[in-house]
């Protein structure tokens, strides 16, 4: 019996010798006796146990090793009639289950050979795709998920390098491309993102549910995007009232796109703007960006009793050359993070009039993403899929929690922390360099 999900191949020659076995119990009983001598039985084994691997898996190698036992059982019954062997009742069907034996054998070993030669450009393709910059080298490595030469990324690392073994300018543009359908996956996702209220509810009922989810930090609500929902009764995206508006602040245009009528939009780009203007009195130039500032980034779905999160994109991300500030990352700090610290830094030291504020940080951090591409395109791309050597990761971990996710991180969160003028240790600004971090203008 075919167990459910056996991988299923075409296999002539192995196909004619399962039916054999069918009727081999059958088909060799010899008409003077039905007393089976110890190595026929043997043979009746090694056939019943290949049959059942066969139908089990099909795997190329137990079906060579059972088609092997059964062939060193053959071999033993023809020993153990010596001079006699031509003459034995059973000697046609011998010969019939050896021919068919013979041809699986054949068929199998090709399949073998077949396998290992897949093993062997495996194995190359891992070794290419792991390779990575010499400046990485000691840093960063590549392992993880089975090489895809499909996939544009993976093929990006399995192509040539140049003479430095870095990438080349062909493959940095693969990955740059696919950024791009990252990024219009993301837009994509936003498209379907806003508010399904249960029509039972009233607004007020809305508003207390909402804020029953209260932030560690604020004290306001997790889900801000419900206020401005209320304020204007717009369950998604609102495309006849996004403006793309150019900050105006010294150097290159940052254009912000946005919904105006989202009463989250103006707080939020005088976010940006804080953020902008801090990365700029650090000294770093900010070449042309684009920062989305949509009205909605994730899908509720409120019911009387819950808020339920769909489908979302992340709080903050920088995405091929545009940051994407989400909706729920305002006024919703995460306790633990280096951002939360550092603007409730910037909050104890403003005038008591001042508004407190928080998200400035978070938008400095994928600031550093972005100049970290701008400056490093190479660097910045072999790090895609890379992780820590062990002892960056240690200097990661003097840094925050979030910087030992990957060496991206790391040089977005140091940048964070040179933009808010925390000082660093020589391993962090050592390893912060050979990772290609942004560095300020001369």
């Amino acid at each position: 019996m075919q167990r459910t999900g056996a991988v299923r191949r075409d296999q002539p020659a192995n196909s004619a010798l399962l039916a054999y076995a069918g009727t081999w119990s059958r088909t060799s009983q010899g008409w003077r006796t039905r007393n089976r001598s110890a190595p026929l039985r043997r043979i009746d084994d090694a056939l019943a146990g290949w049959a059942a691997e066969y139908q089990a898996s099909q795997a190329p190698i137990p079906t060579m090793q059972g088609l092997r036992h059964v062939e060193q059982a053959v071999v033993e019954w023809s020993l153990s009639k010596g001079d006699r062997v031509a003459r034995s009742a059973r000697a046609p069907h011998i010969r019939a289950l050896a021919q068919r034996l013979a041809a699986a054998l054949t068929e199998t070993g090709a399949e073998v050979a077949d396998q290992e030669r897949q093993r062997q450009r495996s194995a190359a393709a891992t070794e290419l795709f792991q390779r990575i910059d010499p400046r990485l080298q000691g840093i960063a490595h590549r392992r993880g998920p089975t090489v895809n030469p499909d996939a544009p990324v993976h093929r990006a690392f399995l192509a040539d390098r140049d003479d430095e073994g870095r990438l080349s300018p062909a493959s940095v543009a693969t990955i740059e491309n696919r950024n791009g359908q990252t990024l219009a996956e993301r837009l994509d996702t936003l498209g379907h993102a806003g508010i399904e209220r249960d029509p039972s509810m009233t607004d007020t009922e809305v508003r207390d549910l909402a804020g029953s989810y209260a932030n560690p930090v604020t004290g306001t609500s997790e889900y801000p995007e419900v206020a401005s929902y209320l304020a204007d009764g717009v369950p998604t995206a609102r495309w006849n009232t996004v403006s793309v508006r150019t900050m105006d602040v010294p150097g290159a245009p940052i254009f912000v796109i946005g919904d105006t009528a989202d009463q989250h939009y103006a707080p939020r780009y005088e976010l940006l703007r804080e953020a902008v203007g801090r990365v700029r009195a650090a000294g770093f130039e900010i070449p042309e960006l684009t920062v989305r500032l949509p009205r909605y980034s994730r899908k509720l779905i409120l019911a009387p009793d819950r808020i339920t999160v769909g489908e979302k994109i992340f709080r903050n991300e920088y995405v091929h050359g545009t940051l994407l500030l989400s909706a729920h990352a305002y006024g919703t700090p995460l306790p633990a993070y280096l951002s939360t610290q550092l603007d409730r830094e910037v909050n104890a030291v403003r005038p008591e009039h001042e508004l407190k504020t928080f998200g400035v940080a978070s938008m400095v951090h994928e600031l550093g993403h972005f100049l970290h591409h701008r400056q490093s395109p190479g660097l910045f791309a072999d790090l895609q899929l890379a992780a820590y050597e062990p002892a960056a990761r240690r200097t990661a971990e003097t840094v925050s929690h979030y910087a030992q996710e990957n060496p991206r991180e790391f040089v977005a969160e140091v940048f964070m922390m040179r933009c808010f003028g925390r000082p660093l240790t020589d391993e962090v600004a050592a390893l912060y360099r050979r990772l290609g971090g942004p560095e300020p203008r001369r």
